[in-house]
């Protein structure tokens, strides 16, 4: 073919076509590729190689950022000549409207949407990368919006965040990008800002002014985490991460911005070792089970005991469920441990059955509220032959707060099976005598504090003994935690208190210590 005839034939196809050499030069291009990319014969050859090396992989779907601004969705076809030194690319359009490919805005919020927002951001860090610009990614998380949500229902959640989106779109501009990307989150891109903090700063101080939705006067408050482009990441991926990172750091103290930093880098890496450490010896069944004694007042004997979860660290000591229960809640899946601490604790509890121990286990809220939560105690229970009477499961107060109508539903199903359920720590949170009226739960556990100057304090004793006497009267028993010292244990004796623990009746021990204690 005529080398006219064959420019001919290039430039007439409906799509960007650029001819480059090894080295990315362009050799040719079509008018449809200068006038997407910017790139022509004149531009430099390290740019539009840089630029077309970005997309190597076979036809990959991308983003390209025309000249006018505007993001464009097209595959990417590269093929070389015979003579292995020439190579073709071309852009084909993916759709004529890249906003039909996916939702282009949140429905709820009227922000950008979740994927165009990344596909978006993708684009300009890749442009970034070339121009030498800086970017900041924030990720915006509301404190307090679940319970806002739960309390007065999601009508009044939907306005709080559009109120939410408003105030913060209200402090970016023009060329920012800001998006809801999930339930109660919220992210912001700005692009070559002098002052990011102080951006952050004032979105935090918006999110913190009041308001009244539904005719209720709200107010809460957001955690920011940021990462800075291309100081901490030269990717989406590792820009994402870092700014999750920091948010990790921000929400430890709510209501505050921080940036990613080694210290903050340092942390992410400890508790992600510590997440592969749990996973880890729950896969090797490396999980050891310590039992604290639970005592009925009335008699002085051992009724119970409350299974308490540690695990061996690298260095061979115990780790405490302090270090690994919240990481494992947070990467959602505490379920795993949940499993295998009921199904250790029940097969042990075989061994004490004859002698009427109850064994208690403590329940995380994202297992209570899994929904396959009753089938996994089924499971446990019909595989070990424990009978289920002598199961007790604790709940925290948060786990009761939120969908009431499935919270009983849960806690019927398990009462349906014999099991009992106690409230751990009642009276600490969101959990009142009214509220449990409706939830079938058997047992409130009193927190160690208070027993905080019940010795010295009428007003103290007179606090214990009135929620004691409100337990009874709905057909609750008592447990009292934290129990250290024999005046206190004798003032709950006077109380009419039903069962106590702490380390005035034992410490946690392992399963063999018990055994020698119930004979």
């Amino acid at each position: 073919m005529e080398p006219e005839l064959f420019s001919d034939v290039l430039s007439s196809l409906p799509m960007e076509v650029a001819i480059t050499d090894e080295e990315g030069r362009i050799l040719w291009a079509n008018d449809a590729f200068s006038l997407l990319t910017g790139y022509g014969r004149t531009s430099s050859y390290m740019l539009i190689r840089q630029f077309l090396l970005m997309f190597a992989e076979d036809r990959p779907e991308v983003f390209v950022k025309g000249v006018d601004g505007r993001p464009c969705l097209r595959i990417l076809t590269r093929w070389s000549f015979r003579d292995g030194k020439k190579i073709v690319w071309s852009f084909e359009r993916l759709v004529a409207d890249p906003k039909k490919a996916f939702s282009s805005h949140d429905s709820l919020t009227g922000l950008m949407g979740r994927e165009w927002f990344f596909r978006e951001a993708g684009s300009l860090l890749a442009s970034a990368r070339l121009e030498g610009t800086s970017f900041v990614l924030m990720v915006i998380d509301l404190d307090g919006f679940k319970r806002i949500n739960d309390l007065y229902g999601p009508e009044v959640g939907d306005e709080v965040l559009r109120i939410v989106a408003r105030r913060i779109a209200g402090h970016l501009r023009a060329e920012d990008l800001v998006s809801r990307t999930g339930s109660d989150e919220f992210a912001v891109l700005l692009h070559d800002v002098a002052d990011p903090a102080g951006i952050a700063r004032r979105v935090l101080a918006s999110i913190r002014e009041g308001m009244v939705v539904g005719g209720h006067a709200l107010s809460l408050s957001a955690s920011i985490g940021a990462g800075v482009f291309p100081r901490d990441g030269l990717s989406l991926e590792e820009l994402v991460a870092a700014a999750d990172a920091a948010l990790l750091a921000a929400k430890a103290h709510r209501d505050t911005v921080r940036f990613c930093t080694p210290d903050v880098r340092r942390r992410m890496m400890h508790r992600w070792d510590m997440e592969r450490l749990v996973l880890d010896r729950i896969r090797e069944g490396r999980i050891h089970l310590f039992y604290q004694p639970i005592v009925r007042v009335a008699s002085g004997m051992l009724a119970g005991v409350e299974a308490l979860s540690r695990l061996l660290g690298e260095d061979g000591g115990l780790v405490l469920p302090d270090e690994f229960v919240p990481i494992l809640e947070e990467g959602k899946v505490i379920h795993l441990l949940g499993r295998k601490v009921l199904a250790l604790a029940v097969l042990q509890g075989e061994l004490w059955k004859v002698r009427g121990l109850f064994v208690s286990v403590n329940i995380s809220p994202q297992e209570f509220l899994h929904p396959e939560f009753v089938d996994v105690v089924r499971e446990v229970l019909d595989a070990s032959g424990f009978p289920p009477e002598l199961l007790m499961l604790e709940v925290t107060e948060s786990s009761l707060v939120g969908d009431v109508d499935r919270t009983v539903q849960v806690l019927s199903a398990l009462r349906d099976e014999g099991i009992r359920v106690a409230v751990d720590d009642f009276g600490t949170g969101y959990s009142s005598f009214a509220s449990l009226k409706r939830m079938p739960v058997d047992v409130i556990k009193l927190d160690r504090r208070f027993l905080h100057g019940v010795e010295e304090s009428e007003r103290d004793r007179a606090i214990l003994e009135g929620m004691t006497h409100m337990a009874h009267g709905l057909g609750l028993e008592v447990v009292v935690e934290g129990v250290e010292r024999e005046a206190q244990l004798e003032i709950l004796r006077e109380s009419g208190c039903d069962y106590v623990q702490g380390f005035l009746l034992g410490h946690p021990m392992r399963d063999v210590a018990i055994s020698h204690l119930v004979g």
